[in-house]
């Protein structure tokens, strides 16, 4: 009979060490997929959030460098690219936005005006302006004071951007309480 080396014998793996491996492995798993969902959601806010800046400040340049009337409206969802009629406030912007220089200065986007971009919206997103109707750039940049607060599907993250009388804007990473409870309640709608 042949004798068996006793190193390698032991080289494998029992079924205990096996099982508790993979369970080692699935803990680990476990705490580390809703980690990485919020990396996710925070990088979705971040992103809408820039998109919605850079198209308040492309509006506002576009104004000032054509000497025109800027308009930044919520997209109609039917008809696009066309401004949604609806003005009431608190509505949810989430669908996408367009910004148009308006040429023949009736205040609303047909053949005669120019579109300057329009944006995509996303469904993770809620953005919710909280004035009437929509926002206008004035030929020397200055706009009304408005603002849009942003908040994810999962309440966990908000953000708020803040439009000047100057048409500067700026960015903050928490909402007010009552921006808050708007921008739930847009969610809650959808």
């Amino acid at each position: 009979m042949r004798a068996v080396n006793p190193r390698l014998r032991r080289s494998g793996l029992t079924l205990i060490e096996l099982l508790f491996a993979v369970t080692l492995a699935v803990l680990l798993l476990a705490l580390a997929v809703p980690s990485f969902g919020n990396i996710l959601n925070r990088n979705r806010m971040l992103v809408q959030s820039n998109n919605l800046l850079l198209s308040l400040m492309t509006a506002r340049s576009t104004a000032v460098l054509h000497r025109e009337m800027v308009h930044v409206c919520r997209l109609d969802q039917d008809k696009s690219p066309a401004c949604d009629d609806n003005y009431e406030a608190y509505r949810n912007w989430s669908h996408g936005w367009m910004i148009f220089m308006d040429l023949d200065r009736d205040n609303e986007f047909s053949e005669g005006d120019e579109l300057v971009y329009q944006f995509a919206g996303s469904e993770q997103i809620t953005m919710v302006f909280n004035q009437r109707g929509r926002l206008r750039f004035f030929p020397n940049g200055g706009s009304r004071s408005a603002g849009f607060t942003l908040c994810d599907s999962a309440r966990q993250d908000y953000r708020h951007i803040y439009i000047f009388h100057s048409g500067r804007t700026r960015i903050k990473q928490t909402a007010s309480p009552h921006m808050r409870s708007k921008c739930d309640a847009a969610t809650d709608l959808e």
